[in-house]
């Protein structure tokens, strides 16, 4: 819950006041990269919901899990940079960049619905006092 409660606002924030921190810390001379940087807080968005479910999956002891999706996420990452890189230039990074933190998040839910019953309710309550700090 903590992580959405700061991936909203900053996501929000972070689009609505893309053109002016572009504008005021660039210059118009870069007001096209204003598309790009509002795709990359998609991005730290997803990667902020996502890592409580990253926690939980090692929590439960399916560090391993965690670490298949994260290699796969790598190699999905470097396939989508290497093939849209040539044709779309940054807009390509940024959209292999949110598939990156797309797919993993995706697939730990599916893994973590799963294998649910392997989750305490102790190693929830321990998730949530490690989110706390």
């Amino acid at each position: 819950e903590i992580m959405v409660l700061l991936a909203i606002p900053t996501v929000a924030g972070g689009i609505i006041m893309a053109p002016k921190i572009v504008s005021a810390l660039y210059g118009q001379v870069f007001s096209p990269s204003v598309i790009i940087l509002k795709l990359m807080l998609v991005a730290i968005g997803i990667s902020f919901i996502s890592f409580p479910f990253s926690i939980i999956l090692v929590v439960a002891n399916k560090q391993k899990n965690n670490f298949y999706l994260i290699v796969f996420g790598l190699f999905l990452n470097i396939f989508l940079n290497l093939l849209l890189i040539h044709n779309l230039g940054a807009l390509g990074s940024v959209f292999s960049t949110v598939s990156f933190e797309i797919f993993p998040f995706l697939f730990s839910v599916f893994v973590f619905q799963e294998k649910e019953p392997s989750v305490s309710v102790h190693s929830l309550h321990l998730l949530d006092e490690l989110m706390l700090l």
